[in-house]
């Protein structure tokens, strides 16, 4: 997994709530330092940081990457019981979603999922559970439900809107996959990166738009479309259609 994608959702996670000035800077401080180990990837010494830290004042940021870290070190049991702690000092649904990415079967996030009923980081984590199972179906499902509940416009609902349209492409709803693509490209509100791009056009081009397929097609470099067609399963067709 990458930090980035733990980092993430500790934005979304974290809270201050009230405590003193000193016991805050402090925690903070901590925190930055344990920032500084994580990134060199040396999860022992970022994960002791990070408890300091915790020790100075409880905050879910750092309890999330205290969690990061003893997965990574392959701490399991520790790793559960420091997202236990996150979901006691913020979002509960942010832990779960962090649980599921970390490994936590669709059986498991799912009974833990029904005691936060229109969580929609709780219903991502489903999502993500059933993805990595290979249920493309029901991860497609999860994250839809998980769009309806996130706030509009949110950091959570944009990466939702990404998840649906790789889920509903993979599970064969193109024609879903293309409605969450627009969607997302609508709340992302900038321009699409060249993985992004590469998702368009095979999205388009699944759902039978090959014209708009072919204009995304024509703006990508030879790399790219030899990766789309590809990934599309038929070159000489694809090459055909888009007037290769």
């Amino acid at each position: 997994m990458r930090i980035g994608k733990w980092l993430m959702l500790v934005a979304v996670a974290a809270v201050l709530g009230g405590c003193s000035t000193t016991a805050r800077m402090r925690a903070s401080g901590l925190e930055k330092k344990a920032d500084k180990a994580l990134a060199a990837r040396d999860y022992e010494t970022a994960a002791e940081g990070y408890s300091k830290s915790i020790g100075a004042l409880a905050q879910s940021s750092a309890a999330l990457k205290r969690a990061y870290c003893l997965h990574e070190l392959g701490r399991t049991a520790q790793s559960r019981e420091a997202l236990a702690q996150a979901a006691n000092l913020s979002d509960a649904g942010a832990a779960l979603l962090l649980a599921a990415e970390s490994g936590a079967t669709s059986a498991d996030v799912a009974a833990a999922a029904g005691r936060l009923e229109g969580n929609a980081l709780a219903t991502a984590a489903l999502g993500e559970a059933l993805a990595r199972e290979g249920d493309w179906a029901g991860a497609a499902d999860a994250f839809e439900r998980a769009t309806q509940q996130a706030a509009d416009g949110s950091a959570v609902s944009v990466k939702l809107f990404y998840n649906l349209t790789v889920a509903s492409l993979k599970s064969g709803g193109y024609a879903k996959a293309a409605e969450a693509f627009s969607a997302y490209e609508t709340a992302r509100g900038a321009t699409l990166g060249s993985d992004e791009r590469h998702l368009k056009a095979v999205v388009l081009y699944a759902a039978g738009d090959r014209e708009g397929a072919g204009r995304v097609w024509a703006a990508l470099d030879k790399k790219s479309r030899t990766a789309i067609a590809a990934e599309i399963g038929d070159e000489s067709a694809v090459l055909a259609a888009l007037g290769e």
